[in-house]
């Protein structure tokens, strides 16, 4: 799975390829802050040379996404 860091950065909400969630900017930087500190900063770099992250650290951000889109999902449900 590729993810696009430009996506990651949108602003509004947008659909993460491989998952059904529509998510928005702040649910991924949450995401990222979960993440192990060497793939955080894999991350980060690629958000500063505008790269795309290896194919290992797009999963477990796609992961921990899915994982925080979840919990927000439960929390609003009646």
């Amino acid at each position: 799975m590729c993810i696009p860091v430009y996506l990651m950065q949108a602003d509004g909400e947008f659909s993460v390829p491989g998952t059904r969630r529509t998510v928005n900017g702040e649910l991924v930087r949450r995401a990222v802050g979960r993440l192990p500190m060497r793939e955080r900063g894999e991350v980060f770099d690629c958000f500063a040379d505008g790269g795309v992250p290896s194919e290992k650290v797009a999963e477990a951000l796609r992961q921990k996404i899915v994982e925080l889109a979840d919990e927000a999902q439960e929390r609003n449900t009646p």
